[in-house]
């Protein structure tokens, strides 16, 4: 590949083939996934054949093993790799089960480059997607070998699920960073996520629990700073312990690639966007794959305009997994380190007061689970949103799921799209009002989706929320989140 775009993958220099489908209608996500999963399997064993027998162009070993007396003394070093774990259509496989199967678990480096983990994604930015590429060549595991014996000790890997609960997420938190301290031995962790805006959860979850008992962390994340890099917040989640970080860039930026000479498969981008590749595009970031690698497979990062108050992607000249990794051994050196994520301090809002005469009281609903019309009449998009919906709850009552359904991107919708109720409980609501509860349900309910959305857009549209509701005099609301 060449072009401007070019030096934002790793892939622009790799030999690429690309199974293009299209699911049949009324083809369920689950189904269609699966199909891709088989289909694209069937092409790895297709290509894979090609190969057998052949001698490889050059060797490469990965052993951890060294006398001991060349590890006294080092920094003893492990890789705790969170794996996504939201659904059938975002699933990486460990030995061919989906990691939502699995606890904690140490596996030899070696058992990943060898394939034990394989990626089996299909509904997530392609910048962010953990490939099978990427894991079989993992940037971070391959730094650390190359260190073993001379700058580090490095003692192996821990795999962690990403579950979908804070009691989930705090269980594995304890039982990661228990097998990083007292079976690996770890003094010092780089960590890495997989997915959205809430995999930020897990990451700081992890963060704060190897750094209570005492292994420094350095963690690796992409920032969602909206398209002018000017947003506020850079992650989903924080955390005082995490005071090392390697920036990946922001996922939310815009690039825009000048026409080329020659362009193979096609000339439409797929995913919604109709521009022609023919000509000069413009497209975010995080739909060119790897660019936002979070395994640190990228030179991407971010640099600050501290007189505009924003932040721009900039193209570096050390692979993020590098910087991580020298991060990290100075901060176990006790050395100052300089974070390229920083967080600021978010508004307390202090909560409104009770409802002193329930029965008399007004309730509206809103979510951010994306839930809407099956057309999506306002094109509220399913992630990234700058833009809520209002539609009427006796048309929620009446049509149900027959015409509602969520577009959020953030987590599997397949369960509520089978019963909306599960996102939004208009149905218990409805009894309540009827058994006088409270006077009455406020006839719209308001949606939008809240997965990488801005502080600055949040804002704006809570604002414009709270207005219509403060106006219409009501007195209560019930926020269904995901």
């Amino acid at each position: 590949m060449a072009g401007a775009g070019a030096r934002l993958t790793i892939h622009s220099g790799t030999i690429n083939i690309g199974v293009c489908a299209e699911p049949a209608p009324g083809t369920q996500p689950a189904d269609y996934c699966h199909a891709l999963k088989k289909a694209a399997l069937t092409a790895s064993v297709l290509l894979a054949s090609a190969t057998k027998g052949l001698r490889g162009d050059d060797i490469e070993v990965f052993d951890l093993e060294r006398p001991r007396d060349r590890l006294d003394g080092l920094p003893r070093v492990a890789y705790l790799m969170q794996l996504h774990s939201h659904g059938e259509i975002r699933e990486p496989f460990v030995y061919g089960a989906h990691t939502r199967s699995y606890y904690p678990t140490i596996l030899h480096p070696n058992e990943i480059l060898d394939g034990a983990v394989v990626c089996g994604h299909y509904n997530i930015s392609p910048a962010i997607k953990n490939t099978t590429y990427t894991l079989l060549n993992h940037p971070v595991i391959r730094g650390l070998f190359g260190r073993h014996g001379t700058e580090l000790d490095f003692r192996g890997v821990v795999i962690a699920p990403e579950p979908t609960s804070l009691t989930e997420i705090a269980r594995t938190s304890m039982l990661a960073s228990g097998l990083l301290k007292n079976a690996l031995q770890a003094d010092g962790v780089v960590i890495t996520k997989e997915g959205g805006g809430h995999t930020d959860v897990d990451l700081m979850g992890n963060c704060d629990a190897c750094e209570r008992l005492g292994i420094k962390t350095v963690l690796i994340d992409n920032e969602w700073l909206g398209p002018d890099g000017a947003g506020e917040f850079p992650l989903l989640a924080s955390s005082p312990n995490a005071d090392a970080m390697v920036s990946v860039g922001n996922a939310d930026a815009v690039v825009r690639l000048p026409p080329m000479e020659r362009v193979i498969g096609g000339n439409k981008l797929m995913g919604g966007f109709s521009q022609d590749l023919e000509g000069e595009i413009t497209l975010p970031v995080w739909f060119i794959p790897n660019a936002v690698s979070q395994a640190g497979f990228t030179y991407l990062s971010t640099v600050a305009h501290v007189p505009w108050g924003s932040k721009e992607n900039i193209i570096t000249d050390t692979l993020a997994s590098e910087r991580a990794i020298r991060l990290l051994l100075k901060k176990m050196n006790g050395e100052p380190v300089a974070s390229e994520i920083t967080f600021t301090e978010l508004d307390l809002v202090a909560p409104a007061p009770p409802i002193t005469n329930l029965k008399e009281a007004t309730i509206a609903l809103i979510t951010e689970g994306g839930l809407v019309p099956g057309d999506n009449p306002d094109a509220i998009p399913s992630s990234r949103a700058t833009k809520y919906g209002k539609y009427r709850v006796a048309a929620l009552l009446e049509q149900g799921c027959k015409k509602f359904i969520s577009i959020h991107r953030g987590f599997d919708t397949t369960f509520v799209n089978e019963d909306c109720n599960r996102l939004l409980p208009v149905d218990v609501l409805a009894d309540m009002e009827k058994e006088g509860v409270f006077k009455r349900i406020y006839p719209f309910f308001f949606s939008t989706t809240g997965v990488a959305t801005t502080i600055e857009n949040a804002h704006r549209i809570g604002r414009g929320i709270a207005s219509e509701l403060v106006a219409e005099g009501v007195t209560g609301a019930l926020v269904a989140a995901t």
